[in-house]
């Protein structure tokens, strides 16, 4: 039970690592006129800046913190396919911040944008099913998702992803091992004509 907390407290930490990354590199300080405009694009339906304006409002830079409006334009903009704002809404869900706390909500997300090739939405994926949340436990699928997010990660990232990996994987018997890599395979195979995958970070 003690490790169980543990792994999910890294989880967790990495995640939130990740999620700040992507907060510091979209969200630089601006002024009220690039404010402006980014909302004006939002409400005309533009997907980016629907996303930039609902990570504005949950860091509160540079203009109110609005933790539900943040979730509602992220919502908009995940409407949209847009990947970050997918994986972006699953953390929301998974938090509770801005919108009611709901596991199962937030694996829909992240299952979304995994499937996308997000290397920390197939990161969270992945820990979900290593922990039961949202889904039902599966060490093998935690095991191919950790897989597939460390193969597509660089940097801290894909040093934590491995590691969790390499822990999750050795838990399992040698044939859920073997299982694990061959659905890691079919899954790039099947996503390789999907032209870009994600290198995030």
């Amino acid at each position: 039970m003690r490790s169980d907390r543990l792994q999910h407290l890294r989880a967790v930490l990495v995640a939130s690592v990740a999620v700040l990354a992507a907060f510091g590199t979209t969200v630089p300080a601006q002024d009220e006129s690039w404010l402006a405009e980014i909302r004006a694009r939002a409400e005309g339906g533009d997907a980016d800046a629907q996303y930039q304006l609902a990570m504005q409002l949950l860091t509160g830079i540079d203009g109110p913190r609005d933790d539900t409006e943040a979730a509602a334009w992220a919502l908009r903009a995940a409407e949209q396919d847009h990947v970050d704002a997918q994986f972006f809404l699953g953390i929301l869900y998974r938090a509770g911040t801005g919108v009611p706390q709901d596991d199962y909500e937030a694996v829909a997300w992240f299952r979304i944008a995994a499937e996308a090739g997000h290397p920390d939405a197939q990161f969270l994926l992945g820990h979900s099913y290593s922990m039961g949340h949202g889904v039902i436990r599966d060490g093998v699928l935690a095991c191919m998702w950790h897989n597939l997010a460390a193969s597509r990660s660089s940097g801290r990232n894909r040093e934590a992803y491995a590691q969790a990996s390499k822990l999750k994987c050795a838990e399992l018997t040698r044939e859920e091992v073997h299982e694990s890599r061959r659905l890691a395979r079919e899954w790039d195979e099947a996503h390789s004509q999907n032209a870009q995958d994600r290198q995030v970070r």
